[in-house]
């Protein structure tokens, strides 16, 4: 039976498009506006099962619009916060004996809502694979006036990201692990302990980030301690993880689990650790890696050792000078 895994809305959301939605006002002052849902949808089918995937796509705006559905491969990159979009696909698995609007040119007036389909079918013989597609609608405003367009036409693109899971059982093949700590080892006492993480999928399905971090004193004590988002990290990728403990402003005003894990106190001093469980959310032994913190008062020392110069300066160049010796003869 087909399973459309269902994760948290905003795990699914957080899979960041590399495509901006069709948002434009024409020459005319007409709104020329369109969106899609889902914007990311995970689908595992075991070797042998059929799906129509659907993607329904709206015309917002108050002028008319004509898109082309075509579908591309797409990758994460390699910074792990966004994905990169192919011209083309290489997706063996679409069903030849089903109808699908792809390539084909479609109108959608103000208010109107298409549902675009996929048909997918998958051999017996089919093995365990990840597949990372794009549906891509290419919109073109035709600003119609009197059944002719006119003025200059405005164009975008919007898509819907899907994963395709292919599995013969429900097995968790991810093979998630933490690839890379990126943190100051050496701060100023007045300063934060801040730092980032990256997650690695070398499996060959996708897997729920799961785990947490701490930060220790030098004596064990637990000062902080966050959560990692549950997102999910692609096969053969890497991701940024992020933290449910806080939250950021996007420039678009959505707000997102920030991606800086960050603890701020008025003053520290000592060898602290950052210790960090994690793995995937169906993995029972998670790795567990620490890192070393030592902050130390820079900004006083640098204070203490200004004023030491200038005192020595003073007693070596100052009492040289014609009024240090006058002064010194009272």
């Amino acid at each position: 039976m087909v399973k459309i895994l269902i994760f948290l809305s905003l795990a699914l959301i957080s899979l960041k498009v590399a495509i901006l939605p069709i948002l434009a006002q024409t020459p005319g002052g007409t709104s020329f506006s369109l969106s899609v849902t889902p914007p990311v949808a995970y689908i595992t089918l075991k070797p042998g099962e059929s799906f129509v995937a659907t993607v329904s796509l709206e015309n917002e705006g108050t002028s008319s619009v004509t898109v082309t559905p075509t579908l591309a491969d797409f990758e994460p990159d390699k910074a792990g916060t966004g994905i990169i979009l192919s011209d083309f696909t290489t997706f063996p698995y679409l069903d030849p004996e089903k109808p699908t609007q792809l390539k084909q040119e479609l109108q959608l007036q103000p208010g109107e809502k298409k549902i675009i389909s996929l048909p997918i079918k998958t051999p017996h013989t089919a093995s365990a694979s990840e597949h990372h597609l794009t549906l891509l609608f290419p919109g073109l405003d035709l600003n119609v006036a009197d059944g002719s367009p006119t003025g200059a036409n405005i164009s975008g693109v919007i898509g819907s990201n899907l994963i395709v899971m292919i599995s013969p059982d429900i097995q968790d093949l991810s093979q998630l692990s933490l690839e890379k700590y990126e943190g100051v080892y050496l701060i100023d006492s007045f300063s934060p302990i801040t730092f980032k993480l990256w997650a690695k999928n070398e499996g060959q399905l996708a897997g729920v980030a799961s785990g947490s971090a701490q930060l220790l004193s030098s004596n064990g004590n637990v000062m902080s301690s966050w959560s990692f988002f549950p997102d999910i990290v692609l096969a053969h990728s890497q991701r940024l993880l992020r933290t449910t403990g806080e939250k950021v402003a996007e420039p678009d005003g959505e707000i997102q689990p920030a991606t800086v894990f960050s603890y701020k106190s008025p003053f520290l001093i000592g060898k602290y650790q950052v210790k960090i469980a994690f793995g995937s959310a169906n993995q029972l032994n998670r790795l567990t890696t620490t890192y070393p913190v030592i902050a130390f008062p820079f900004l006083i020392s640098g204070l203490l050792v200004t004023c030491c110069i200038i005192l020595i300066g003073y007693r070596i160049f100052i009492r040289k000078l014609p009024l240090g010796k006058r002064l010194q003869t009272y």
